[in-house]
């Protein structure tokens, strides 16, 4: 798996585990955390929320 993938084309999993691998400047991939936590709202919670009118 690359980096340079397409937060939309990684699931929060992919995302999270950036999280621990450095970039090509060396520096921690920070905003993977946000957009993991993005995803997860798109790919999980937004699905099974259940609504009544």
């Amino acid at each position: 798996m690359t980096t340079t993938m397409q937060a939309d084309q990684l699931d929060y999993h992919q995302l999270n585990a950036l999280l621990n691998l450095y970039d090509a400047d060396g520096q921690i991939q920070f905003d993977k955390d946000r957009e993991a936590a993005n995803q997860y709202f798109l790919q999980h919670v937004n699905q099974n929320t259940v609504y009544f009118h």
